[in-house]
């Protein structure tokens, strides 16, 4: 347990703000205190857990909680606002059960082992990110198919698996395991093509990651896959006119407990961050991937870069050292571990060589690359304060060559910001972002001037939300889905 009053109260108030959101409102007009941007017009688009427990189980991961979609529509200097769950099929059977039905990446089902072996039927919980591609709206999780939502309405339409995409065609093994492809949470728009460019782990011998690209119309013009020589981890990628980038550390799971149902796939995962991860660099004109080994750690998210005229390329990213505590809320106190620092990460991919440079010291993570591209907007820490989740907004900006010129801070402590979506009006960038209040246990969406963070809108929610994970905002002047914002 937490043994300094710092601990216990960033405990007290990680508890609170992960409290099961109990109501969904409908079209609720939002009081909007100070000055929306002239040409603020469009809709934002927030997933993450809206509910940590089930039948007084609590969920084992932070990844598990059941997903819960916001849509704040900004027209005509009016805000209205919608919330839902995304009712996935485990999600409505486990309503109706009032209980835990399903396991889960970091929770099992009741019952001990008798009651998870050989159970392979794991819970997408949809509840990662939300994105809309042609003219659809999609909550995406780690680990299965994307769920498609009503863009207006936001009910749960059901999982979306355009001319079988995400059906899997490996052997029959993989196939009883895993009979559906993933589709992980973080694809990346490509504004020449409009094309969605994603990927996916399947685990399994071997395992595979998987990489789709979805045209503008919604159709699956290509699906690769790449069998690794190991286990592996990864959330995103970073794409680049030439290449897929991929980071991926060296993971091993106790697949004997899993099996047997002893221990969840996050319990048994031992992430080797003391050792180099790979770089993957997947050719996006066809041609065969590039592999060598780069800097030790993990990476979560990716914040922007490009490919330079003599072949080299740079990522912006969040480098953590350690694998960050990301089960119950009392272990992310407690572990006081996994801060990221953001990083500039060199690649030569003749020469398979790495070149890393820090751009801040301060702690980052959910970064978004804004101010095209030569800032970096992310949830933080200041410096100084070494507890483990994110109570400020950062603004990083970069030099012409890519260097840190210097990070704005705003600290909203003890209050919990969420990530920022920059979005461009009024001739100049806003951030929008979610922040649970502490003291009043209730939650509401700012408008800040990218400029120096400052509040020029805000609206109070009529009830308290969790922190969240990922969002993106869709305009309303633009077609989608040159309008998406991911990164």
């Amino acid at each position: 347990m937490p043994t300094t009053n710092v601990q216990r109260e960033a405990l007290r108030v990680l508890r609170r703000s992960f409290e099961t959101v109990g109501h969904e409102y409908d079209d609720l007009e939002l009081e909007v205190r100070g000055r929306l941007p002239v040409g603020l017009e469009g809709v934002l688009y927030r997933n993450g857990p809206g509910r940590m427990e089930r039948g007084g189980q609590a969920y084992g991961h932070l990844f598990d909680g059941d997903g819960h979609v916001c849509r704040f529509a900004f027209e005509g200097g009016r805000v209205r606002y919608r919330n839902r769950f995304v009712r996935t099929a485990a999600f409505e059977e486990e309503e109706a059960a009032g209980r835990v039905l399903h396991r889960c990446l970091g929770t099992n089902r009741p019952g001990g082992p008798l009651a998870n072996a050989f159970r392979f039927d794991f819970r997408n919980a949809a509840n990662t990110h939300v994105i809309r591609h042609a003219d659809r709206l999609f909550a995406l999780y780690e680990g299965g198919a994307p769920h498609e939502l009503d863009p207006v309405s936001l009910a749960t339409l059901g999982p979306w698996n355009p001319e079988g995409t995400f059906d899997n065609p490996f052997d029959r093994i993989s196939r009883s395991l895993r009979p559906e492809l993933p589709f992980a949470a973080h694809p990346t728009l490509d504004p020449r093509t409009g094309e969605l460019v994603g990927f996916g782990l399947l685990p399994g011998r071997p395992n595979r990651l998987l990489t789709y690209r979805i045209d503008a119309h919604g159709h699956c013009v290509e699906r690769r896959h790449f069998e690794l020589g190991g286990s592996s981890f990864v959330h995103d990628a970073l794409l680049t006119e030439r290449w897929q980038v991929f980071l991926l550390p060296q993971v091993d799971y106790g697949l004997a407990g899993i099996l047997f149902g002893f221990t969840t796939a996050a319990g048994s995962m031992s992430m080797h961050t003391e050792r180099p991860m790979k770089a993957l660099l997947v050719p996006r004109d066809g041609g065969d991937p590039v592999c060598f080994e780069t800097l030790p750690g993990f990476v979560f998210h990716f914040a922007g870069g490009a490919d330079h005229a003599d072949g080299t390329l740079h990522l912006n990213l969040v480098h953590h050292r350690t694998l960050p505590a990301l089960g119950s809320v009392d272990e992310l106190i407690e572990s006081g571990e996994g801060l990221g620092q953001l990083t500039r990460l060199d690649i030569d991919p003749v020469r398979g060589t790495t070149r890393t440079t820090l751009l801040s010291e301060h702690a980052h993570e959910m970064p978004r690359t804004g101010g095209d591209g030569r800032r970096i907007y992310s949830c933080g820490v200041p410096a100084g304060r070494n507890l483990p989740f994110y109570t400020a907004i950062l603004a990083t900006e970069l030099a012409p060559d890519g260097g840190a010129v210097a990070t704005r801070v705003r600290d909203f402590h003890p209050d919990l910001p969420g990530e920022p979506v920059p979005v461009v009006a009024d001739g100049a960038e806003w951030l929008l972002l979610q922040v649970y209040r502490a003291e009043e246990h209730r939650s509401e969406l700012l408008v800040l001037a990218a400029e120096d963070l400052s509040t020029v809108a805000s609206m109070a929610l009529p009830h308290s939300l969790p922190p969240g994970f990922h969002g993106s905002w869709v305009g309303a002047t633009e077609r989608p889905p040159a309008t998406i914002s991911l990164h």
